[in-house]
């Protein structure tokens, strides 16, 4: 797959020639698939440096015991994180299923750092949703023992386009699936912009993939129905597990 940029921050172009596999199929089929695809959006981006609500990176730190070498490896796994909502449109060709034209929701991210370990990493749990009035987000949960054991992020566009970012989240990750098994239908609510909204998430579909040379992060990305202060939405949520069995077929 190629990513090509065309406009920073703006536009970008997707596309694809080679084999997919086959969702929950025993025989693990493999069939062509390409596309064409093209990313925009005209909304501004989060910064995870500088626009996270002090309130939720306070109470983070806060819940941690503090130390000189507590701060210093603070200051040596800091990553540079960013997130922007927009849209997906194009033209998918799956063999044997035809051709389809695609105009979806998305979201793109980008990280960057010193170095970035996966195997710090505890668990996660985060959303993104559109919902019919226009607002979209991205709220949830994440647990890095090393850093911070409970971190509450996330932000809020309006529908007019104006970003917020989240300043609580009450789902507590220990209720839910602390044993590898994420709940498929449950509820939390969050603050941004002086709002509180109760979310209510469906899950439709949730294949399983794995990051790492050793596999060492397993992510379960969950296609779901939501419902938001009585608002129908969809997106999908992605809850990721620190996994230690090591990659069955590393010498592949």
């Amino acid at each position: 797959m190629t990513i090509e940029p065309i406009e920073p921050m703006k536009k970008w172009k997707i596309s694809y020639d080679g084999k997919m596999k086959f969702q929950n199929d025993k025989e693990e089929r493999m069939i062509p698939v390409s596309w064409e695809l093209e990313w925009t959006s005209d909304l501004p981006h989060f910064d995870f440096d500088t626009d996270l609500s002090p309130a939720t990176v306070a109470r983070a730190i806060a819940r941690e015991p503090w130390s000189k070498s507590y701060f210093e490896n603070f200051k040596k796994r800091h990553q540079t994180h960013h997130e922007q909502m927009g849209y997906i449109k194009g033209t998918i060709k799956i063999e044997g299923y035809g051709e389809h034209d695609l105009k979806l929701n998305s979201m793109r991210d980008h990280s960057y750092a010193r170095e970035r370990d996966w195997t710090l990493m505890h668990r996660y749990g985060l959303h993104n949703v559109t919902v019919e009035d226009g607002t979209k987000f991205m709220v949830g949960i994440l647990s890095m023992p090393v850093l911070l054991s409970e971190f509450e992020i996330g932000y809020l566009y309006s529908p007019e386009g104006q970003v917020h970012s989240v300043e609580s989240c009450d789902l507590n990750l220990y209720e839910h699936g602390e044993h590898g098994v994420p709940p498929l239908d449950y509820a939390f609510t969050f603050k941004a912009a002086g709002k509180t909204y109760l979310v209510h998430c469906e899950v439709l579909e949730s294949p399983d993939v794995y990051i790492g040379i050793d596999w060492e992060c397993r992510i379960i990305e969950r296609m779901c129905r939501f419902h938001v202060n009585g608002k129908q939405g969809w997106g999908f949520a992605e809850w990721q597990y620190r996994r230690y069995e090591g990659c069955p077929n590393k010498n592949k």
